[in-house]
């Protein structure tokens, strides 16, 4: 059984898996208030044919797979109501954790 997320060992390969796709890559760094390198937030950017795809590298190997897999129409990407209703009932089903990392009741809990 394998356990999987993201994390600082899962860069580089989601960068090679990309590269081996035949994109090139490109990435910009965006620091924030304290101007420090360790704080800062990551973007890569993805592109071959024209299509560019953006975001963590992780996201962007997602975008990408997503692409491949769903369709490469923007009508493809449309949702249906059995899609909707299984990713409700995962939300409806989720943990909700505090930031001192305590799980919260339901009762406690407002959601939108």
């Amino acid at each position: 059984m394998i356990r999987i997320g993201v994390s600082g060992n899962t860069d580089i390969p989601c960068f090679e898996v990309i590269k081996s796709k035949g994109y090139s890559m490109s990435a910009k760094i965006y620091l924030t208030e304290s101007n420090k390198l360790k704080d800062s937030l990551m973007e890569f950017t993805a592109e071959k044919d024209g299509n560019k795809f953006y975001g963590t590298i992780e996201e962007v190997l997602g975008l990408i797979t997503m692409w491949e897999s769903r369709g490469r129409n923007n009508k493809d990407w449309r949702v249906s109501p059995d899609e909707v209703g299984a990713y409700l009932e995962v939300m409806r089903e989720a943990v909700i954790i505090d930031e001192d990392g305590n799980i919260l009741n339901e009762d406690k809990v407002f959601l939108l």
